[in-house]
């Protein structure tokens, strides 16, 4: 259930590669740093009703399961060479202490690691904010809001993918 509303959440979003740089990736590193992390959040008729919690899942390998998506997809032709892109346990984190308000994430160091693999395009899935939505904690979870005896139940799942080109560290979609 939790991949479909990953793979559901992945439809819709603010725009896709372009075919031109689609056909033009010919080595392709996929990373996703959506973590093992299920976030909880409740919000009750007054803030005494609130509550939230996290929960380690390392069990379902979202990450894992993500990437190999990714890859069965993008690897369905022969054109393309399409792999994980390696990295240590610590980089999800590093990536976190980079984001400012102002200027978003620091990808730098991941475009790095792209590049030391022979990679000229990086798809990454990473967590993400939704200020239509602020209860929401970056990530996937189940949120519950009850008023006045009427309760409000989802699964979500806020997560972003984008394409860089390796070269330029320009976002390509």
């Amino acid at each position: 259930m939790l991949l479909s509303v990953l793979l559901l959440a992945a439809c819709s979003g603010r725009g896709g590669i372009s075919k031109a740089d689609m056909e033009s990736s010919k080595r392709v590193v996929v990373v996703s740093l959506l973590g093992d992390v299920f976030h909880g959040i409740q919000i009750g008729t007054t803030v005494f009703g609130n509550n939230s919690y996290d929960v380690a899942v390392p069990e379902w390998n979202i990450d894992g399961v993500v990437e190999k998506t990714i890859i069965a997809q993008l690897g369905r032709t022969s054109a393309r060479s399409v792999t994980v892109l390696q990295h240590d346990p610590g980089l999800r984190a590093r990536m976190e202490k980079t984001w400012t308000a102002i200027g978003g994430y620091d990808y730098k160091d991941l475009l790095a690691l792209a590049r030391q693999q022979g990679a000229d395009t990086l798809i990454l899935v990473r967590p993400s904010r939704y200020d239509n939505a602020p209860a929401h904690k970056p990530g996937y979870g189940f949120f519950e809001r009850n008023f006045m005896g009427l309760s409000r139940r989802c699964f979500y799942s806020l997560f972003i993918t984008s394409a860089f080109s390796t070269a330029s560290g320009k976002e390509m979609g």
